[in-house]
């Protein structure tokens, strides 16, 4: 865990040219809580030997879809202390003592095996059934949800597993009359996100597999990748979408204001930063814990607030609960968003309402082009080149 966040040293040289001191302090000292936080429950999941179990079966069912998988999850399992043991052949199995579960390496895949009592020593049980192809599609895309996602509450996890494999189901062209269950409860899925979704290798071979398949066509493969790459694109970057499309897009007056001038300028870097990346929706998954730090939404506190507000419509700012907004000013918010609709008086025809409607058409756009279409679609998005936001002038940034 130690190796997964920057030093004080290392994140001061990144910040001390970013910002005035008091305000990296404050960066520091969320850093350090948002470590120890994460610190705490990683070395509670680890001791458990059943959510080692989880993380291997997790890896092993990936794996199981390619080949490719083999160095990511066998990297991935080494740092929860996992070494898979290289058998050539299943004579080498009776060795092996009652009672556990041994991942073992043959012809670029990982494999589980498992010995109930001595009378079947040497007869190896694989641990998962005999699954078709369109189900082993549906159980790897939920797989892949739970490494990404953070959920807050059982009730949610339920709901969102529910409905994605209803819509893994449709693209994997499932049987029917085939029952498929949430693979893993609320518990296990924290436990597994936990242990193996922050490793960054395994994140960013999953994101570059699902960009390569979206382009097989009339395949159930492309069209689930398809799925979790639009359930995956934007991920954790609401707030940064949210500010750019009510703020930056419609030339808000706010972003030339002094008293939030500090954070438009870490918003500057953070829009110019995500825009360059190759594969911009996907940069949180891609990038480097430091990297990932300095767009959180801790760091744009007013700016945020603004920009739920103007989404809102009502104009109201006692009403905000967001945790990333405690640290805003609410008087100060509540300036900034009549500064706003002073320079955007028809609220309901303002530039930001018909940049969101133009974002609503084009998702529903992107819904129905072709993988092919998709890809390019991406690739042309990656190579649009932002323009920075200035103090003196505001540019117009979209996030596409």
């Amino acid at each position: 865990m130690k190796a997964k966040y920057p030093t004080e040293e290392k994140l001061l040289r990144e910040f001390i040219n970013l910002t005035n001191l008091s305000h990296f302090t404050e960066v520091y000292n969320r850093l350090m809580l948002i470590k120890e936080s994460k610190k705490k429950a990683y070395n509670e999941a680890i001791c458990s030997t059943y959510n080692k179990q989880l993380c291997i079966f997790v890896c092993c069912m990936i794996n199981e879809l390619s080949s490719g998988f083999l160095t990511p999850v066998i990297t991935v399992l080494d740092a929860i202390g996992i070494k898979p043991t290289v058998y050539p052949s299943e004579t080498y199995y009776q060795t092996f003592d009652e009672q556990k579960i041994y991942v073992c390496q043959t012809d670029n895949k990982l494999r589980i095996h498992q010995f109930v009592d001595n009378r079947e020593r040497g007869n190896a049980r694989g641990l998962f059934k005999l699954l078709d192809w369109p189900t082993i599609l549906v159980y790897f895309g939920c797989c892949i949800l739970i490494l990404f996602n953070k959920f807050t509450s059982e009730e949610n996890y339920k709901t969102f597993m529910t409905e994605s494999i209803r819509h893994l189901r449709e693209r994997a062209r499932c049987d029917p009359d085939v029952k498929l269950d949430i693979p893993f409860d609320f518990k296990e899925a924290n436990a597994i996100k936990t242990m193996i979704g922050s490793c960054s290798t395994l994140c960013s071979h999953s994101i570059e597999f699902l960009l390569w398949h979206m382009n097989c066509q009339n395949s159930g493969i492309g069209f689930v990748c398809q799925y979790l790459g639009n359930e995956l694109a934007w991920m954790d970057m609401h707030h940064l979408v949210l500010m750019n499309d009510y703020l930056v897009t419609s030339k808000s007056p706010v972003l030339r204001d002094l008293r939030v001038s500090r954070e438009v300028e870490d918003l500057n870097r953070a829009i110019t930063k995500v825009s360059s990346y190759r594969y911009p929706q996907f940069y949180m998954f891609m990038v480097s814990n430091l990297e990932m730090f300095k767009i959180e939404p801790f760091v744009f506190p007013t700016l945020i607030a603004v920009a739920q507000v103007l989404e809102k419509g009502d104009y109201n700012v006692t009403n905000l609960e967001s945790s990333s907004t405690k640290a805003a000013n609410l008087s100060m918010v509540q300036s900034l968003v009549t500064l706003h609709q002073t320079a955007f008086p028809q609220n309901h025809s303002s530039p930001s309402s018909v940049q969101m409607q133009a974002v609503k058409e084009e998702n529903r756009q992107k819904r129905s082009r072709t993988p092919m279409e998709q890809k390019n679609q991406i690739l042309r998005a990656s190579n649009v080149q932002m323009p920075p936001i200035i103090q003196e002038k505001t540019h117009l940034i979209i996030l596409d």
